[in-house]
């Protein structure tokens, strides 16, 4: 068992700032993960994005982890560009 990993700022307040750059007014969350997590094993730190948000109608038709679960290609190339900046943000590139 491991225990919750903490909100630093400067790393919460990161995803915060990019995040409104993309989604402007969609909340930051924090949850924790009930599945596996390596940073468990490592005794560190560890943080988990959902950089692909959910359309209307994927809300109402959900295939999480389906054979055949499926994002909308716009946001598949968003959640890419958003995580290529995030990581360029937090190691000061």
């Amino acid at each position: 068992m491991s225990v919750p990993s903490a909100l630093h700022e400067e790393i919460m307040g990161t995803i915060g700032k990019l995040s409104a750059e993309f989604w402007p007014g969609a909340p930051i969350i924090p949850t924790m993960s009930a599945g596996a997590r390596t940073a468990a094993i490592y005794v560190m730190p560890g943080y988990r994005l959902m950089a692909i948000p959910a359309s209307r109608a994927m809300v109402d038709d959900v295939r999480v982890h389906g054979k055949d679960e499926r994002a909308l290609v716009r946001s598949f190339f968003d959640g890419q560009e958003y995580l290529y900046r995030l990581v360029k943000m937090l190691s000061g590139g």
